[in-house]
């Protein structure tokens, strides 16, 4: 027996597997209460704290599910294989399952296809990460002098107390925030002066809401999250509601601090050619773009978290990999029971036996 072979017949891979099952529905669940707050909550705040809420409940339901299965504790032998891995009963109480436990079954590989997928996933953030760190230091100059005197001034106006440098960079084509402790602006190269200046000021001041708010620490931690639950649907939706939201909440302290949507729309339009992919850098590209100048030009209009027919996919998507997940094998039919054998010595304790009383004699005939 391998060692791959040696670890899905551990406790610890059992309970594993049956937290990941258990999250499909965890995660149904979720995904449909978020689907019914986002219905009736038109604040961007209230909504992305709701997104929020969604993806740290189902991390918590991951982690207490986990635990639950190990009752007693990982310790040294959790590593170890079972004496008897065929009948394994997991878990106490509701979440008690017996798993019919077999090595030649997907089931029975799916902890360690989820530690590779996590593995994989994160070693993707880790090279994009370092990226967006060499972003800051290659092919990168400071801005003018005067737009580093007046990123101060709407930096103020943000309510930022550290100053935030601002760098026109070779490799970047949007606007983008970086950094946390220190953060800095990018720019793209020409931008200061291929723009008006209230539309650039008003670009600035959406980077400078992704610096007040830590949106940057808050996009890692999102893809920590994306990255040990990668194969549920519904965490995916849940992170494009909340990275939309996100930008929504920027775009209002934006209106807050200069109530011009019409400029500020304008300004977002000429950078949809020059789109941010996705990664840890909040841009002011992010989101929905479209949706995003709609909604500032028409702020009455109810907000969208998505199309319907996404998350009702989604939805569907769960609770078919749920169903199929919980499937057990057929039973398969036992064998006739033989009759009991007699022992070697029955027909002799048969003769020990007293013989059986004789019968009473005829009555006499009656006269």
């Amino acid at each position: 027996m391998s060692e791959l072979e040696s670890f899905v017949q551990t406790s610890m891979a059992k309970a594993l597997t049956w937290t990941i099952i258990h999250s499909l529905w965890q995660g149904l669940g979720i995904a449909v209460a978020l689907l019914a707050a986002l219905t009736t909550l038109r604040d961007s705040r209230a909504r992305y704290a709701a997104a929020c809420g969604a993806l740290l409940a189902l991390l918590t339901a991951f982690a207490v599910t986990f635990l639950k299965l190990m009752p007693a504790g990982i310790t040294g032998t959790t590593w170890q294989p079972l004496a008897n891995p065929s009948d394994l009963v997991i878990g106490s109480g509701d979440l008690a399952v017996t798993s019919g436990w077999q090595t030649t079954s997907l089931l029975a590989w799916l902890a360690p296809l989820w530690m590779l997928g996590v593995f994989g996933y994160n070693i993707f953030n880790a090279v994009s990460w370092f990226s967006t760190r060499r972003m800051r230091r290659q092919g990168v100059c400071l801005a003018p002098e005067h737009w580093q005197r007046r990123l101060t001034d709407l930096g103020t106006q943000m309510g930022l107390r550290a100053g935030v440098a601002l760098l026109e960079s070779a490799l970047t084509r949007v606007p983008a925030a970086v950094g946390w402790l220190r953060p800095v602006v990018l720019v793209p190269i020409g931008m200061l002066t291929a723009m008006p200046t209230g539309q650039i000021e008003a670009i600035l001041l959406h980077e400078l809401a992704h610096i007040r708010r830590r949106d940057y620490l808050a996009n890692l931690l999102q893809s920590l999250a994306e990255g040990l639950l990668f194969y549920h649907p519904a965490v995916w939706w849940i992170s494009s509601v909340i990275r939309a939201e996100r930008e929504n909440c920027c775009d209002d302290l934006v209106i807050a601090a200069r109530d011009n949507r019409l400029e500020y729309a304008t300004a977002l339009a000429r950078l949809e050619q020059a789109r941010w992919p996705e990664s840890t850098v909040p841009a002011a590209t992010g989101g929905h773009l479209m949706n995003r100048i709609q909604r500032l030009l028409h702020p009455r209009t109810p907000a969208r978290a998505v199309p319907a027919a996404v998350p009702a996919a989604l939805l569907l998507l769960t609770a078919a990999l749920t169903a199929l997940a919980w499937q057990t094998p057929p039973t398969p039919p036992r064998a006739p029971t033989p009759p009991p054998v007699p022992p070697a010595d029955f027909p002799a304790q048969r003769s020990q036996q007293p013989p059986p009383p004789p019968p009473p004699p005829p009555p006499p005939p009656r006269p």
